[in-house]
């Protein structure tokens, strides 16, 4: 039993690194993009509650966490760090990865405009 505390304990500290080095500073924005409450989130951090294995995929799908390191604490916090999105940037994508295929193509005629106005 208190193996499996401790593991979670140091699961959770690895969350909230992650989460961090994500670009989000509170809890309640990834838990929000990742359709989690703010509360049970935290309680993955604090070691309180194991996380489900579907929010760690997407931890690794969405951002890149490095499940090795999220597991045994080997290795680097995300798999290729050249190909990581943070920040407003991930704000961003998540948002348009949440819309509707048809919403997808507006936004991308809408960029698209954008940048051929800014001479990009």
């Amino acid at each position: 039993m208190d193996d499996k505390k401790s593991y979670l304990k140091a699961l959770g500290k690895r969350l909230s690194e992650a989460r961090k080095k994500i670009g989000h500073e509170n809890v309640e924005l990834l838990a929000a993009e990742i359709a989690k409450s703010s509360r049970t989130y935290e309680k993955y951090e604090q070691g309180q509650s194991e996380p489900p294995t579907e929010l760690l995929f997407v931890l690794s799908a969405d951002y890149n966490v490095n499940l090795n390191w999220l597991f045994t604490g080997r290795g680097d916090v995300f798999c290729d760090s050249s190909d990581l999105v943070i920040g407003r940037d991930a704000e961003l994508l998540a948002g348009f990865r949440k819309l509707p295929d048809d919403r997808q193509l507006d936004m991308l005629a809408i960029l698209a405009i954008n940048l051929k106005r800014a001479g990009r």
